[in-house]
């Protein structure tokens, strides 16, 4: 009697056991697809060639960066960690459930336009053009206040 109550409270643990690992897996699962279906493991890939582009455009306004520290610079951007750190933070602190909901968003026309802006956005060469237009808009009359409006409609700080 004894062994088949031990029997019955090890198997009752084990179920208990491959459900939650059941679960963590398929949270993971749901973090890697989000991940893609946002287009953040892209964007995150991106990292290194925006960097690029920062020293690119730096160099042109005339602040260049030693080739030395540029390499190192660069090399020293881990984007597999980077996205692993991601997907840890998101496993964390989002519920499947949430993850379901924003991935059902992300599958309509609405998401797939607004991924597909981002990923374009965080192209190097749009980078580059971003930054061009920066240049030209940061002198125009009126900049700042319209920012400082725009900051108190939002409610935003610094």
């Amino acid at each position: 009697m004894r062994r088949l109550s031990k029997l019955i409270l090890a198997l009752l643990w084990l179920s208990f056991s491959v459900a939650g690992v059941s679960a963590e897996l398929s949270k993971a699962a749901l973090v890697s697809t989000l991940m893609q279906q946002s287009g953040m493991d892209a964007q995150i890939e991106l990292i290194p060639a925006q960097v690029k582009a920062g020293i690119r455009d730096s160099a042109r306004q005339g602040a260049p960066m030693d080739v030395v520290i540029q390499d190192k610079l660069v090399a020293a951007l881990d984007t597999q960690s980077l996205n692993q750190s991601v997907q840890a933070y998101m496993a964390e602190e989002m519920a499947a459930d949430e993850m379901q909901q924003v991935l059902a968003w992300l599958e309509s026309p609405l998401g797939e336009r607004v991924v597909a802006m981002e990923v374009n956005a965080s192209q190097p060469d749009t980078m580059l053009k971003m930054f061009t237009v920066f240049e030209t808009e940061r002198d125009r009359p009126g900049r700042l206040a319209r920012i400082h409006r725009i900051d108190e409609a939002v409610l935003s700080k610094e």
